[in-house]
């Protein structure tokens, strides 16, 4: 009996766990996509296949990004870098670096 308690503990424990991870930008994709079935049928490779990766496969990104919207910088950080700034948010934090505290233009 102490056996079965434990072992139901540690599930709870375990599901407990998995609800309060972050989103990793590969769950992102698989939830944009429907499912693992559904993102496996649009790669044309197997369910099972989805469900073993870590990371997005090098060679899948660039497809998991056009048919999930999922940025490739967010899938693969460390094949494609950060995210590059947008040139409004590149503009407004030039403007903001020309500002000093008090309000005065520099």
């Amino acid at each position: 009996m102490k056996e079965s308690l434990a072992y139901i503990f540690e599930l709870c424990l375990y599901l407990v766990m998995q609800k309060l991870r972050p989103l990793s930008a590969l769950d992102l994709a698989l939830q944009r996509a429907g499912s693992a079935s559904a993102l496996a049928r649009l790669l044309r490779v197997t369910p099972s296949a989805v469900l073993q990766w870590q990371d997005v496969p090098a060679r899948r990104v660039l497809e998991v990004e056009q048919f999930t919207g999922v940025s490739r910088h967010a899938l693969r950080p460390d094949i494609f870098g950060p995210a590059p700034q947008s040139a409004v948010s590149r503009s407004s934090a030039q403007n903001r670096a020309m500002v000093d505290p008090t309000g005065d233009a520099a």
